[in-house]
């Protein structure tokens, strides 16, 4: 549900089809994201670097988070 609302707000904002933009706001990894695209039949890049971009993100943001929640709770 989370990915079909945010897939539907991706299309208005950034002009891309509702299949993009429901794939783009996925939370599958980039090699199960071009499986599923290839499936549903969408030839678009920008899909895989948004997922890559995404990933990236969260590799640095979440451990940075984490460390935020441990030095508050005292641990």
């Amino acid at each position: 549900m989370p990915a079909y609302v945010t897939g539907h707000l991706e299309q208005r904002l950034f002009d891309c089809g509702c299949k993009e933009g429901m794939l783009i706001a996925s939370p599958a990894g980039t090699s199960g994201m071009a499986l599923i695209m290839d499936d549903m039949g969408v030839q678009n890049a920008d899909v895989v670097i948004m997922q890559v971009a995404r990933a990236c993100v969260v590799m640095a943001v979440f451990p940075q988070i984490i460390n935020l929640v441990c030095f508050l709770m005292g641990a």
